[in-house]
């Protein structure tokens, strides 16, 4: 995991880092991101950063779900699996996701080093 706090719990400044770096990575706006869309491009984004969330801070499918514009639990569910999936069997993907991963990682380790230094933590 990447630290004792989660995504969900981060200063919005943080949060927005991600999300713009997840909407420049992914093409999809950070706007879309967050909203209910079913459209196919915006979908992949949106589960690879649910996934994220899921995988480096275990908050409940419920908890992300209400992050994104009150998805529910079900959908992130799903969408966790097939953006694990997508990682799992593609090569590109793996590498897509490993640059994406370790962009999180420094942003919330900023953002903890932000914290501590101004005794926000």
């Amino acid at each position: 995991m990447m630290t004792p706090m989660s995504m969900l719990e981060l200063s919005n400044e943080a949060k927005d880092d991600i999300l713009r770096y997840v909407s420049e990575f992914s093409g999809v706006p950070v706007d879309a991101l967050l909203s209910k869309t079913r459209h196919s491009a915006n979908a992949s984004a949106w589960r690879s950063l649910a996934y994220l969330i899921l995988r480096e801070s275990g908050c409940t499918y419920q908890r992300i779900g209400d992050y994104f514009a009150g998805r529910g639990s079900s959908t992130i569910l799903l969408g966790c699996k097939r953006a694990r999936a997508m990682v799992d069997n593609d090569e590109l993907s793996k590498v897509a996701w490993g640059n994406l991963l370790n962009k999180a990682k420094q942003i919330m380790n900023h953002n903890n080093k932000q914290e501590r230094t101004t005794g926000n933590a």
